[in-house]
């Protein structure tokens, strides 16, 4: 209906009216309403008795003043009732206006028309909450629904994390003049930690706490720190796996008893790839190098991991020049899978513990592949890995799933035949993968990411992006994902006194958005600010607003308070 159709009864001859219904729909207020509006104040004040809009115990308009002089697109409102507004690009939207019994009237409207609908004077103007058709009422009305102009949100709605929206990302400042060795964990609470080569100064050791990082010396000795790994325990402690290269050996620091203690592990050209992993039950587990003889080596302690005594060793894979670029990862039940390279074979292998008997399965063949390699497993004894092939110059990606090992290309890699790159994988907990590297080819840092796996490979191929082009070439890149399975990458730009450690953060890893209206994003049970699993979030019981992934665990009390798989911790 256009403001030309003549509305029902005396009051729809007042040509001013018009300009009223205009403003009221529209939100434009121009010269020629203030001007008219100054002379039929009287009949203003009639209207507003009629149609019960307007508020007439004192007749302020949240609009006013010379900037509505111009066009106006927004909520209007005075003391007593309610305008919701047009839609976020001013465009088209819709227009409910509300008074305190609740009778409301809805029109669409644009910058330069308005259509209102009125039954009859005497009769309430027709109730327009629920515009988007969903059966609930929009808050401007009163009801729960937080976004009336989607169906798809409402209070009923399922409400899942959505998607993946990094666009860009943001650097932060660690600490400057360090080596090109690192590795990152992030704890329970989201604090950071990252071991790392300081140089000159050894092995050091970085945490969060509050807003700033501090900052701790390991092992000293200039010649310590290179080929390291780190881990938490499910207590907090970290433990470390690193090379000597002064005297050949494999080291490890813990602070497990509460102060820093170091050990020696093995000696005699050892402990080059070294990579350490803890398990749920506290059993520490390291995977490296014996270059003296060319073999896969495993070390395993239960506890008191600060003395060498405690330790046990045996080889993996003594069948050729093995171990280099080896990984670990275990399982929930503590199951270690050690990958690594033969190198004068042109073999990628995998080994794992099967009733105490290492079995050893071949990945690839052909050429120098299974080079600068990361590891991750899940739940289901899944394992998968990132690493370069040499032949082609490609970042790869391998899974083994159902005892079947399956190939595929991430992204070209530019490797160098000296190496000097490094990978970077994790599953988060909606089960996607995540993978940082470092090329030579002018890129420097780049990210991957696959949303969905079909038969252990990337369902829709995986969406790769540059994080820094001036990230340093070497082995320094670390990802860890946070609570909400957000991609955090610790890596070095710059080299030699210059060489800084940096962690790059996505601006957006979810898209925010509210779909149930309970003011979270993912479904929120028990309001307790944590989305449930089953909607892609981490609070293992929805039901209990007492137990979330942010929640002090008691120990002892058979109750896993904070989600992190165990009591106590």
């Amino acid at each position: 209906m256009s403001f030309q159709t003549e509305f029902r009864g005396t009051i729809a001859k007042m040509h001013w009216q018009r300009d009223v219904i205009r403003f009221i729909i529209g939100g434009r207020l121009t010269k020629h309403m203030m001007i008219t509006w100054t002379h039929t104040g009287l009949r203003l004040a009639l209207l507003c008795l009629f149609w019960g809009i307007l508020s007439c115990s004192n007749g302020d308009l949240s609009a006013t003043s010379q900037q509505s002089m111009d066009a106006i697109s927004g909520p209007f409102t005075d003391s007593n009732h309610v305008a919701d507004s047009s839609l976020p690009n001013g465009d088209i939207g819709i227009v409910s206006v509300v008074d305190s019994n609740g009778a409301a009237d809805g029109v669409l409207s644009d910058d330069t028309s308005a259509t209102a609908v009125l039954d009859s004077i005497d009769a309430p103007p027709r109730a327009v909450c629920d515009y988007d058709g969903d059966g609930f009422q929009s808050e401007a009305c009163g009801g729960t629904d937080c976004n009336d102009a989607s169906p798809a949100v409402n209070p009923k709605a399922d409400d899942v994390l959505k998607g993946h929206c990094i666009k860009s990302w943001k650097t932060e400042h660690v600490v400057s003049g360090i080596g090109s060795f690192l590795d990152m964990v992030i704890d329970p609470k989201g604090k950071r930690h990252i071991a790392y080569h300081s140089g000159e100064s050894g092995l050091a050791y970085a945490h969060e706490s509050g807003s700033s990082w501090v900052l701790k010396s390991l092992d000293t000795d200039e010649s310590v720190g290179s080929n390291l790994s780190l881990s938490l325990d499910s207590k907090g402690f970290f433990h470390i796996s690193y090379l000597d290269l002064k005297w050949t050996r494999l080291k490890y620091a813990t602070n497990g008893t509460g102060n820093v203690a170091l050990a020696v592990l093995d000696q005699g050209l050892v402990g080059w790839f070294s990579s350490l992993a803890v398990d749920k039950s506290g059993r520490v587990h390291v995977a490296y190098r014996d270059t003296k003889h060319g073999t896969t080596r495993y070390a395993t302690c239960a506890n008191n991991c600060q003395l060498s005594s405690t330790w046990t060793f045996e080889d993996v894979d003594d069948e050729g020049d093995a171990g280099k670029f080896a990984t670990i990862t275990v399982d929930k039940d503590g199951r270690p899978y050690v990958a690594y390279t033969v190198i004068d074979q042109n073999e990628f292998r995998v080994a794992h513990k099967k009733d105490g008997v290492w079995v050893v399965e071949i990945v690839a063949t052909g050429g120098p592949s299974g080079w600068c390699m990361s590891s991750t497993v899940d739940d289901s004894g899944n394992v998968y890995l990132s690493y370069m092939d040499k032949v082609d110059g490609m970042l790869r990606f391998a899974s083994r799933v159902d005892d079947i090992w399956r190939t595929e290309a991430i992204a070209p890699a530019a490797v160098d035949v000296f190496g000097g790159q490094s990978s970077s994988i994790q599953m988060d907990y909606f089960g996607r993968l995540h993978v940082a590297w470092t090329d030579d080819s002018g890129e420097g840092l780049k990210y991957a990411w696959c949303p969905v796996l079909c038969d252990g490979l990337c369902c829709d191929g995986w969406d790769s992006m540059i994080i820094d082009a001036n990230a340093f070439v070497p082995q320094g890149v670390s990802v860890a994902l946070d609570q909400q399975g957000r991609p955090n990458v610790a890596y070095v730009t710059g080299g030699g006194s210059q060489a800084t450690l940096k962690i790059a953060v996505p601006l957006c890893a979810e898209t925010p958005f509210d779909a149930n209206c309970d003011g979270t994003d993912g479904n929120d049970s028990d309001g307790d600010g944590f989305a449930s699993i089953s909607s892609g979030g981490l609070d293992c019981n929805d039901s209990d607003a007492a137990i979330n992934p942010g929640a002090i665990d008691i120990p002892d009390d058979t109750i896993d308070s904070n989600c992190n798989g165990q009591d106590g911790s």
